[in-house]
């Protein structure tokens, strides 16, 4: 009998040691903050006037809380999810101790190529390099590991955000978009301010409707 128990009480133990083990096996963000911003110009139909269209918005706290924003053609559907190891080691190994160019653009611009993609834009701060903007398009020139990233995001991260969130007000996120990229973007029409248009996402339920 007391050979059972301690039998028994070993396999407890077994079973513990690996399940703590297992616990601090979990990867945690070492970043402050993780934001990333999908966008693009649309130019209003027999106008000269631009507006700024936010497509997606994604954002991850210290604890790994991600809040996303996204449109559906003529919907805007929000998410909440918590970030998995793969997504945290990624951005851990990307932006703890390194720093970007905060614009990546075409280094040869008299090659008269035409973008007709979206933009983006990271932003995160780090406890070990501060806060910083990266502005990319899905480009050559742009660092691949910067372009597996956003395809991870754009891909993974939203078709397992499967629970639905209420919407959440981006007003003060467009307005900071608004003057940060008024100040950086160089876009081919040179637009003043008068001529652009910043749309926040319109709030909608969780059935986007």
């Amino acid at each position: 009998m007391k050979t059972r128990q301690l039998t028994f009480s070993l396999a407890v133990l077994l079973a513990l040691t690996i399940s703590c083990g297992q616990k601090s096996n979990k990867q945690t963000l070492q970043l402050d903050n993780f934001t990333y911003c999908a966008y693009t110009w649309r130019q209003i139909p027999h106008d000269t006037i631009f507006d700024f269209y936010l497509i997606q918005y994604i954002n991850i706290d210290k604890e790994g809380n991600c809040r996303i924003m996204h449109r559906f053609k003529d919907s805007v559907k929000y998410f909440s999810t918590t970030t998995n190891d793969t997504l945290i080691t990624m951005l851990n190994a990307l932006f703890l101790n390194k720093i970007y160019k905060e614009k990546y653009k075409n280094p040869s611009p008299d090659r008269g190529m035409i973008y007709c993609g979206g933009h983006y834009l990271i932003n995160y701060s780090s406890p070990k390099t501060g806060q910083h903007n990266i502005k990319f398009l899905d480009a050559d020139w742009t660092p691949s590991q910067i372009l597996n990233l956003k395809s991870y995001l754009d891909s993974n991260l939203l078709s397992n955000s499967d629970h639905s969130s209420s919407a959440f007000d981006l007003t003060t996120i467009t307005d900071s978009l608004k003057k940060y990229f008024l100040r950086t973007d160089t876009l081919i029409f040179h637009p003043i301010t008068d001529t652009l248009i910043f749309t926040v996402p319109a709030r909608t339920d969780n059935n986007g409707g």
